[in-house]
């Protein structure tokens, strides 16, 4: 920060030490950090003052997961945009390597996050919410204690579906709820979502972990125990399953302290105990709430049966 610093001061007063500083200068000019540079010297400052001072709240967790970023981002803009080739340096090599410690370096973060999720998700498509406002339906469902949101957009257009995930991500941050993205990792980072929920059509979870911030959780439904052990192995966040059978068998699996296991069919209060039985650390409802008259009741009684049943 301090050499960015020093840089946008030469934008401003002209003055450069030497030609490697004066060529920073000109180029700082050219791309108009020259117009940014007072209120971004006064915010470095402060910043540095901050650092030296700061608690992080999350300890190193957070502090390494900066430090990581700082270099994969360096690495992969070298990566991207420089030639390949002998005659030019580039990182390339690092690339793919600080990529997967940016990844680990927020695997407590994403951890802490999965472990939240325990309990109802609520599967919010607007093609099935009875002709009610889909926000409205989510709101009722948080005040009845759902635990996550899953946004599925259906057929949405994709500016009325960016505007609702927005707004459902409002809901969810008021009430410490966590808002999954159905399918697309790209719409989950733009609205700052907790993660995406990847259904077995959906692209695959290392292409998903490529597009999601690394502290972002990548949920994963498999259609099979192979599929779940894949997810698994993988480092999925959760595992999804639709089965009762399937979902028995996947318990076995998974080691005390994986991830969390979720059961993805439509969960009713009259299977309830079945997939509490089977194991699940939480479960999934879509139209049984989102198309009820009072989906914050519905919510509370589907609650208080997986919570009984377990």
């Amino acid at each position: 920060m301090r050499h960015l610093s020093s840089d946008l001061a030469a934008s401003v007063s002209g003055e450069a030490e030497d030609d490697r500083a004066r060529s920073r200068l000109e180029h700082a000019r050219r791309i108009g950090l020259d117009k940014l540079a007072q209120e971004a010297i006064a915010s470095i400052e402060q910043a540095t003052h901050d650092v030296r001072t700061l608690v992080w709240p999350g300890g190193l967790d957070q502090r390494y997961l900066g430090l990581v970023g700082t270099v994969e981002t360096l690495v992969r803009i070298s990566t991207q945009l420089l030639p390949h080739d002998d005659k030019h340096a580039h990182l390339s090599g690092l690339a793919s390597i600080m990529k997967r410690a940016l990844i680990a370096s927020g695997s407590s973060l994403r951890a802490r996050r999965a472990a939240a999720l325990r309990g109802l998700h609520v599967v919010i498509d607007p093609a099935q919410t009875n002709d009610q406002e889909p926000g409205w339906v989510a709101e009722q469902a948080l005040l009845g204690g759902a635990t996550a949101i899953q946004l599925n957009a259906g057929t949405l257009g994709k500016g009325d579906w960016y505007l609702l995930a927005m707004h459902l991500r409002d809901l969810c941050d008021s009430t410490g709820a966590a808002l999954l993205i159905a399918g697309h990792p790209d719409v989950a980072v733009a609205v700052g979502a907790d993660g995406v929920h990847l259904a077995p059509h959906d692209m695959p979870l290392a292409a998903a972990r490529k597009v999601l911030e690394p502290w972002q959780i990548a949920g994963v439904a498999g259609a099979s125990v192979d599929d779940c052990q894949t997810a698994y192995e993988t480092g999925a966040d959760y595992v999804a399953v639709d089965d009762v059978r399937t979902l028995r068998s996947v318990r076995e699996l998974l080691p005390v302290g994986g991830p969390l296991l979720i059961a993805a069919c439509e969960v009713t209060r009259e299977r309830v105990d079945e997939v509490a039985r089977a194991g699940a650390d939480a479960i999934c409802a879509g139209a049984i709430i989102t198309g009820a008259d009072d989906p914050k009741l519905e919510t509370i009684n589907l609650l208080l049966s997986f919570g009984n049943a377990q």
